[in-house]
């Protein structure tokens, strides 16, 4: 599963995310109060997740989940079980570096996403 948050839409990413989407089939969502940078209908559109969004849970199902621009806070869970799968891996991207270990220590940081 992706998390697209704000820093997505920061980087201007929308088009490269919905390709990316489009073609592994991955489900994407997008945390509440975040900017969303989809600007197209995608069926790998799950919706808004966290507090006060009336989503069902979708993290917990998750063998894999990348954060694309993402913060770790009270709607993704902390990424922490049982909001999320105890063997989830965690792939956090974003241009800022400080971010990458912000809130949770992620399996895999990357750095530098340009679209």
């Amino acid at each position: 599963m992706l998390i697209a948050g704000s820093g997505a839409f920061y980087a201007h990413c929308g088009d490269a995310l919905a390709e990316l989407v489009a073609q592994t089939a991955m489900p994407v969502v997008t945390p509440i109060w975040d900017r969303g940078c989809i600007e197209s209908p995608l069926p790998q559109f799950m919706g808004v997740i966290g507090a006060a969004s009336g989503s069902p849970p979708l993290l917990d199902a998750a063998d894999v989940i990348v954060m694309l621009g993402a913060r770790v806070d009270y709607r993704v869970g902390y990424m922490q079980p049982p909001a999320i799968h105890r063997d989830a891996r965690i792939v956090r991207i974003s241009a800022d570096p400080d971010e990458l270990h912000q809130g949770s220590i992620p399996t895999l940081p990357s750095r530098g996403i340009h679209a």
